[in-house]
């Protein structure tokens, strides 16, 4: 079984500044995928991934500009790519798709998701809001809740006007669409959630930071909350330890494969940030762990000596899939 990773890497110049890779579940190996564009992606995030007719989609946020966002198409055919430059589009997350081509993007940045078009060749011939989140009615209780019952939570004035949503993970079923956000005003505490649209139904609230939901072949809503260290089925209330601050997570045969990236953390006695595991020690990297039905951990492979420092996304890899020219 093969699954698609996407990363943020570390940008020392030694680092070749990979984003995206190939990961073999039977072997434990990962293949990196080079991506031979114009952007340096030392300095690049890879972010939400998914497939859509014949294409490979993910997206791209630049580590000090929050108002540009790319979108990387992979032909899984010939494996030719094609990196566009989104306009309306800020700080790109969760993608999924919707049809043959089209695409739902979470403009973070923003507070909004827009809709996305493809040619036949992998370039957006569309792009336009699909809804915007400020002002709704959910997002007004969360605010309301977070005073509620934090009132002495770190109020963040630096997000007051933009980001108050941190509306990032999207999927959907059917019809149905579905994405995570929390208030980013009040950074570690429960008020996250879960909302269907198109009604704004508030389907899962008080998660702490919520990201990447996905639905399973049974029909199950999973969603990581990354600030507590687990994975959570909505659908039947039940929750999966994981070792690390978690985010990508995609089925596999008796459990969940999940990504563990460093938890920053700042230290008043040393006077400096903290990259930590759930059991209080410092990490080199990123990883990926298996999560058994039995809510046992199995870890797969550590990804620090590639030089990834967090994981945003994992789904599984077409079957018969060419990411690369190469043929992997």
């Amino acid at each position: 079984m093969r699954f698609l990773i996407s990363f943020i890497a570390n940008d020392q110049v030694e680092i070749s500044g990979n984003i995206l890779g190939i990961f073999n579940l039977t072997s434990g190996s990962l293949n990196l995928i080079p991506i031979p564009e114009a952007i340096d992606l030392r300095f690049h995030h890879g972010m939400g991934l998914c497939h859509t007719g014949d294409f490979l989609c993910m997206g791209i946020i630049p580590k000090f500009d929050r108002l540009t966002s790319y979108l990387l198409v992979i032909d899984t055919k010939t494996g030719r790519q094609q990196i566009n430059k989104l306009n309306l589009t800020k700080a790109i997350h969760g993608i999924t798709s919707i049809d043959y081509y089209r695409l739902l993007a979470t403009s973070t940045q923003t507070d909004t998701i827009v809709e996305i078009a493809l040619d036949e060749n992998g370039r957006v011939v569309f792009e336009d809001i699909f809804i915007d989140l400020k002002g709704k009615e959910y997002y007004q209780r969360l605010h309301e809740c977070a005073l509620k019952n934090y009132p002495s939570c770190n109020y963040r004035a630096d997000l007051k006007l933009d980001d108050q949503h941190h509306c990032n993970g999207i999927c959907t079923k059917g019809n149905e669409i579905y994405f995570s956000a929390f208030n980013a005003n009040y950074m570690g505490i429960g008020n996250g959630c879960i909302v269907k649209l198109p009604n704004y139904e508030l389907v899962a609230s008080d998660l702490v930071h919520p990201h990447t939901p996905m639905f399973t072949k049974s029909g199950d809503l999973v969603v990581c909350q990354s600030g507590d260290f687990k994975i959570t089925n909505i659908t039947k209330q039940r929750t999966f330890e994981c070792s690390g601050y978690v985010r990508g997570i995609a089925e596999i045969p008796g459990g969940f494969l999940a990504g563990i990236s460093k938890y920053r953390k700042f230290s008043k006695t040393e006077n400096r940030w903290k990259e930590i595991h759930k059991d209080g020690n410092e990490i080199n990297g990123a990883m990926v762990e298996r999560i058994d039905i039995n809510n046992n951990i199995h870890k797969v492979i550590d990804l620090s000596h590639y030089g990834v420092k967090e994981i945003f996304d994992i789904i599984p890899a077409k079957r018969n899939g060419k990411y690369t020219t190469g043929g992997a």
